[in-house]
């Protein structure tokens, strides 16, 4: 009796013991996500974001309104600002005026909302806009209408027409500026671009590439933080001119196919496409980090003639090759140490670029 007390015993501590580590390991998955939390719930594909004070403006990408919360409320009134859009996308706020770029439309609106007044037409016609952002007079967007290409207007001017400033993309979605400087993404190449605007004829300059359909763009300080609408991840890259390799670090991961992203008060906005809501992230710094040890990857020989190599692969990989214009010219599957052969190529400056890694630039001659 005395060994079958003392084994129920133990039976009994052994459960205990199971379901206080249960408890406990469900806990730390509970702090882990703790951070983030829903702003607002049951909206049609949230896609763009702005901010103005306490008011967050959202795009309904599958409703086809614009919309607002005032993020101060624990339970905030969902309030329609405009309607009677088609798969509305980017939004943008420039002194009292809401931009908003109504894609399936071919056109831009604008609309006071200090005052309320009804939307404007700003731009319309043979363009397929996603994004925009206002420098000086001039009202810059991204335009899918082929070719892809970054174009604007002069708002001074009463019909103002549409002029290029870069073409050479595919599907050019989100835009921001820092300093002079462009940030492009190419949801349908997978490809972060920079445009230098002190050029006056400017190129386009692959800084990223191999995602999966990222989109929108928020900058804060030196990073340029971006979501992968495909992988479900919001990463950020370092774009300091003083970082000779910038760092692309992942924010967050595990997220339902997220879109629309600002940054306002150390908090990162962001949309779930997918399971329609708009939530928030309180950003530390020291969290995010990438792998120091990892050994950055060299092409050489770098010009090339008839092969190159990739130093530092560590395992098998996509390896893809884009011209100057970013087109894709060669795609591989290469393991480490493989030689890929790049004779059928002419001369001139290539990218290569490893999934999820930053493309390096090789002349092929």
């Amino acid at each position: 009796m005395l060994l079958k007390s003392i084994e129920k015993h133990f039976i009994l501590l052994s459960l205990l013991k199971t379901q206080v580590l249960v408890l406990f390991l469900s806990c730390l998955g509970t702090i882990g996500f703790a951070q983030i939390e829903d702003i607002v719930t049951g909206v049609q594909g949230p896609s763009g974001l702005s901010i103005n004070g306490n008011d967050l403006y959202f795009s309904q990408y599958d409703m086809g309104v614009v919309s607002k919360v005032d993020i101060s409320e624990s339970e905030p009134t969902i309030i329609n600002v405009i309607e009677n859009l088609n798969h509305p996308f980017g939004l943008h706020i420039h002194q009292d005026m809401l931009y908003v770029a109504d894609r399936d439309n071919n056109r831009i609106l604008r609309m006071n909302i200090a005052t309320g007044s009804n939307a404007e037409v700003v731009v319309s016609g043979a363009i397929i806009p996603s994004d925009m952002l206002i420098i000086d007079d001039y009202l810059y967007f991204t335009d899918s209408y082929p070719p892809g290409r970054i174009s604007k207007i002069n708002l001074t001017e009463p019909n103002p027409v549409v002029k290029g400033v870069v073409i050479g993309m595919t599907d050019p979605t989100g835009i921001v500026l820092k300093e002079n400087a462009l940030f492009i993404a190419d949801t349908q190449l997978g490809h972060i671009y920079k445009i230098d605007l002190d050029d006056p004829s400017p190129d386009i300059q692959i800084i990223a590439s191999g995602f999966h359909y990222p989109n929108h763009l928020s900058i804060d300080g030196d990073y340029l933080y971006f979501s992968e609408y495909g992988n479900g991840k919001i990463k950020r890259l370092g774009i300091s001119t003083s970082t000779p390799i910038p760092p692309l670090e992942d924010v967050l991961t595990d997220l339902a196919t997220p879109t629309g992203i600002l940054i306002a008060n150390n908090q990162l906005i962001f949309g779930q496409y997918s399971l329609n809501k708009i939530s928030k992230y309180a950003l530390n710094t020291t969290n995010l980090s990438t792998d120091i040890n990892k050994p950055s990857l060299k092409v050489f020989p770098n010009p090339a003639q008839d092969y190159i190599n990739i130093q530092n692969l560590e395992s098998n990989s996509i390896i893809r090759i884009y011209n100057i214009e970013g087109l894709k010219v060669a795609e591989h599957y290469s393991s480490p140490n493989q030689a890929i052969g790049i004779e059928h190529l002419e001369s001139g400056v290539y990218f290569l670029v490893v999934e999820n890694e930053l493309p390096f630039k090789f002349i092929k001659f």
